[in-house]
């Protein structure tokens, strides 16, 4: 029962200064604070915090440490190698992970290999080292993908385009990995994928490489493949009598755990494609993936970065809209990348000075393994402004890879966007004008402690209202679907209180402005394209109108108690037994009192008894079968590419002639008189930049 407060073992290692192996053999164990008397399972789970250089300084204490490191390999298969590049001086290190399948170690070797003869000369004397290095790296891609347990990443680093003349070094990693599994060297269905994926983005090779490809892959059990497949067979289906069967399929594969395939699946029920499904189980099975994500509060996380804080992270997003906008990227990447930057900060201290460069090696990578058309890392150290260099990137590209373990693909508010709006059948117009609101609110940190399907959920009803509101010549009754009511697993209160905050921030409240007093509105001239319907030009609605169409109090739509209590109750929601949020969820659900029997209109003097019966109704707690009859929803938090140097394009190419976005100033009211690295007078800005605030 001693309470004398124990040291870091990061203390016991600097106290005691060995010289030799023979000396740290002959430290007894019992002098060292009480550390000698642990138990070894309980040594084993406090080093586990250790990144891997201190494991070394760790075997060097005493004959125990040293046992307990070494003989433990998911110490070294797990330890963060953060900060920590390829190099000579710590070459050991990085192969004693890479053996223990350390998939950081073995992402940052491969980027390091990838990328090491890029900045020399390609003359003959050099061509030796230049196989050598591209064979390297794609075995440590392989052995990345071997190792790896999310959806299949690697083939975004070394997928086309290409550099033409046969020098590309990419084009030289893919030919290795594919040599590797025709000779039967690699057989697993990770690395076949990679190939497959590879060759779809290919012009010169023929899809039905591609497609074969990827049948090898399914046939050794990847479930990202067989998805591959079912996805080319719809596009090529003309045949309405083969919907059930692909219904049947679909099913099939988010049973096994396909991330992508619960996702469709989702929205293919959300049109009542159910495949023979009862309504009720299929109306579950969309409650069930609505609940997956918990919040990430990303406005406490913030707190504990010593330079940076919500108003940073409200003017990066801002300004990736601009890069998303200048690139023509989809509304899911801008999330996708946000939602990186967002996951790195929660694992990882950063300097102020490279929020930029996280957002926009995020984009970076995002953009190659979502989309087709990619960022160079020419492109992302331009669109800084050089703010950064090209080494820069290609090392960020490694720490957040490794930091995130290649997990790049996670459920956003984009996404939950789109199963709902399926549910709710709408149309193109609230669609856009829900995708306008789920950016504007990825702006703001304070969201980020509702669950994201919950914010999604919000900005469909309040895109739903206010449109309504808008083509309504006369005071009328607005209903809200009731396929969406059915699907929606949060309290009543709890959505209308989110619903009101995101028109309170997100519309009625001014947008935050730059050093130079200017009005950060990227996401407001983006919707304003006709691209986009230009959502963003529709008059919003006061937060009274708001209160008036739903039927209640406008402080209840402000109101942060009961949303405070209902997010401490999450952990119930993400179980493994799906039971358990059923019944939880059904008391909070009661606590709040809910009267289905209501409905909501938009006017004054409705009565009590105006109830009206028919295909719309009142939010409600879904009331649907038992929750054992339906699959299983699991998330798995699954799941890039770009130009090497020889590939550099003048800046004017890159862009279409348009100019560079700025660097981000000085970001925040933290250190205003420290300058951010590369910063120059607001004068020589070629676009305006993130400010102070």
């Amino acid at each position: 029962d001693n309470r004398k407060r124990l040291p870091s073992p990061n203390a016991v290692c600097i106290g005691w200064q060995l010289k030799s192996a023979e000396e740290c053999m002959d430290v007894d164990c019992d002098t060292l604070h009480g550390f000698g008397t642990l138990p070894d399972e309980l040594l084993v789970c406090t080093f586990a915090y250790l990144p891997a250089k201190d494991l070394v300084k760790l075997e060097q204490v005493c004959r125990r440490f040293n046992h307990v490191v070494a003989s433990c390999g998911q110490l070294w298969r797990r330890a963060s190698m953060a900060g920590t590049w390829p190099s000579s001086a710590v070459s050991r290190l990085f192969h004693r992970c890479k053996q223990a399948g350390n998939v950081e170690a073995l992402i940052k070797s491969a980027i390091a290999h990838l990328y090491s003869e890029s900045r020399s000369g390609r003359d003959d004397s050099d061509s030796d080292v230049y196989m050598q290095c591209s064979e390297k790296a794609a075995l440590h891609f392989m052995a990345t993908d071997e190792n790896h347990s999310h959806r299949p990443f690697t083939w975004l680093l070394y997928r086309s385009p290409w550099a033409p003349g046969g020098s590309c070094c990419k084009a030289a990693v893919f030919k290795h990995v594919q040599s590797s599994c025709e000779r039967g060297e690699k057989t697993t269905g990770n690395v076949l994928f990679c190939v497959a994926k590879a060759l779809s983005f290919n012009e010169e090779c023929e899809e039905s490489e591609s497609i074969r490809w990827m049948e090898k892959a399914a046939t050794t059990g990847s479930l990202n493949a067989a998805f591959e497949l079912w996805q080319i067979q719809q596009e090529n289906s003309f045949d309405p009598s083969s919907s059930l069967h692909s219904i049947r399929s679909l099913r099939e594969l988010a049973t096994r755990g396909c991330f992508e395939a619960q996702m469709e699946l989702c929205v293919c029920y959300g049109r009542g494609d159910t495949g023979g499904l009862p309504h009720n189980h299929a109306v579950q099975y969309i409650s069930q993936l609505l609940m997956v994500r918990r919040p990430t509060n990303m406005w406490r996380i913030l707190e504990t970065q010593p330079d940076l804080n919500t108003n940073m992270r409200y003017i990066l997003f801002d300004w990736l809209c601009e890069v998303a906008e200048m690139k023509l990227l989809s509304s899911l990447v801008l999330h996708s990348a946000m939602e990186c930057v967002d996951r790195y900060l929660s694992q990882r201290i950063l300097p102020r000075s490279q929020l930029q460069l996280l957002g926009v090696t995020c984009m970076v990578l995002l953009a190659r393994f979502l989309g087709k058309d990619i960022i160079t890392i020419r492109e992302a150290a331009w669109l800084t402004d050089s703010t950064y260099a090209y080494e820069e990137v290609v090392r960020m590209m490694g720490e957040v890879l490794g930091a995130l373990g290649g997990n790049l693909r996670i459920t956003t508010i984009a996404d939950y966007l789109r199963i709902l709006t399926s549910v709710a059948h709408a149309n193109d117009q609230v669609h856009m004008y829900s995708c306008y609101l789920g950016e504007l609110a990825m702006l703001h940190a304070h969201f980020t402690h509702f669950p994201p399907a919950l914010v999604a959920l919000s900005c469909l009803l309040l895109a739903l209202v206010t449109l309504h509101k808008n083509s309504s010549s006369v005071i009328d009754v607005f209903c809200i679907p009731h396929t969406l009511v059915e699907c929606c697993p949060f309290p009543q209160q709890m959505w209308l209180n989110c619903t009101g905050q995101v028109l309170s921030k997100c519309l009625l409240e001014e947008a935050l402005r730059d050093h130079r007093n200017v009005p950060l509105k990227a996401i407001f001239d983006r919707y304003r394209d006709a691209r986009f319907l230009s959502v963003s030009s529709v008059q919003s609605i006061t937060m009274d109108d708001l209160a008036l169409v739903l039927g209640c109090d406008p402080l209840i739509l402000l109101s942060d108690d009961d949303t405070t209590h209902y997010i401490h109750n999450l952990s119930f929601l993400s179980s493994s037994d799906h039971q358990a949020p059923a019944k939880s969820l059904s008391l909070l659900t009661e606590s709040f009192d809910i009267d289905s029997s209501l409905v909501v209109k938009s006017g004054a003097g409705l009565n009590a008894e105006d109830n009206i019966e028919g295909s719309h109704t009142l939010i409600r707690s879904p009331e649907c079968g038992p929750a054992s009859s339906v699959p299983d929803v699991m998330e798995a938090d699954h799941h890039m590419d770009e130009l090497t140097p020889e590939e550099n394009m003048e800046d004017g190419e890159k862009c279409n002639g348009r100019q560079p976005l700025a660097p981000i100033g000085n970001l925040g009211e933290r250190q205003m008189d420290e300058p951010l690295k590369g910063q120059r007078d607001d004068s020589e800005f070629c676009s305006r930049t993130m400010g102070c605030i």
